[in-house]
């Protein structure tokens, strides 16, 4: 599916304008305005051939938090917005999927809070900017990707048969003259169409696995022309978007997964099946 260009405005209680939006590259953009509590706002968007559409917007919640990155040369600058009558401890999380880069407590004093991140304490591909209430609860997320391309090594496979029956064994075997020791490495199978639509893996591990729906044409994101404009930003507020629900206060305060994960067990005698003392290692 591609984008297509659209643009259009947004509609407070039915009559006056507030703002007004247009579509970039992909079909992907962006807009800032103020809602406020009590008010009602509809999206009134033009396709050219097509009907304009007319969306209604959600409800707005009469307080809340958002976050807000803004990048610089050597650090990413996020601000914390806040409308909630009480200003409860906040915890600021920066991760990749697989581990922490960074763990902020905040004590808001005010309705807007900055913290500078260092780029270099993050990860390359996608990092997560998560926070928590006091309660360890996710309240908002902010994606942000940075672009790199991967060192390439030269590899052969080659296989014990030319042709295989249908489920049979397989054998290959990899080698590569600039690869000494052990490698990660990871190997997928497509079916031979004449057609190899299918993006790099690496492009789906760093970039399309952590966003939603279907990205026209993915390998942009990592050139340099994705650098211009808002368009890598454009991806990530519509594509790496997610909601959180409000959920009641936990009965007990969690332990966070920090540095790992917390794992529980209990050990039993296989035979008589009562707890036995034991030492657990993860």
């Amino acid at each position: 599916m591609k984008g297509v260009e659209a643009r259009g405005f947004i509609l407070q209680d039915g009559k006056d304008t507030v703002a007004r939006f247009g579509t970039q590259k992909f079909g992907l953009g962006q807009f800032n305005f103020t809602p406020q509590a009590g008010k009602k706002y509809t999206a009134i968007a033009s396709i050219p051939g097509k009907t304009s559409a007319n969306i209604s917007l959600p409800n707005v919640l009469s307080s809340g938090r958002t976050l807000s990155i803004k990048e610089n040369n050597d650090t990413y600058s996020v601000t914390i917005y806040s409308t909630a009558q009480t200003q409860e401890k906040l915890y600021l999380v920066a991760h990749d999927g697989q581990a922490n880069k960074i763990v902020k407590t905040i004590q808001p004093e005010a309705s807007a809070n900055t913290i500078n991140v260092e780029k270099s304490v993050l990860s390359k591909g996608i990092t997560y900017f998560t926070l928590f209430n006091e309660n360890l609860q996710p309240l908002c997320e902010r994606l942000i990707f940075t672009p790199f391309i991967p060192e390439k090594k030269s590899l052969n496979i080659t296989s014990n048969k030319p042709i295989y029956a249908g489920r049979e064994t397989t054998t290959l075997s990899v080698s590569g003259s600039e690869i000494a020791g052990m490698v990660d490495a990871s190997l997928s199978v497509f079916k031979e169409t004449g057609n190899d639509s299918q993006e790099p893996m690496w492009i789906y591990l760093s970039l399309t696995r952590h966003l939603n729906g279907t990205i026209e044409n993915p390998e942009f994101y990592f050139t340099p022309a994705a650098n211009q404009y808002n368009y890598i930003d454009n991806l990530m507020l519509t594509r790496g978007w997610r909601q959180f629900k409000n959920l009641p206060a936990p009965l007990s305060a969690p332990v966070t997964e920090f540095d790992g994960h917390i794992i529980s067990a209990r050990v039993k005698d296989n035979w008589s099946k009562a707890p036995v003392a034991a030492r657990l290692a993860c």
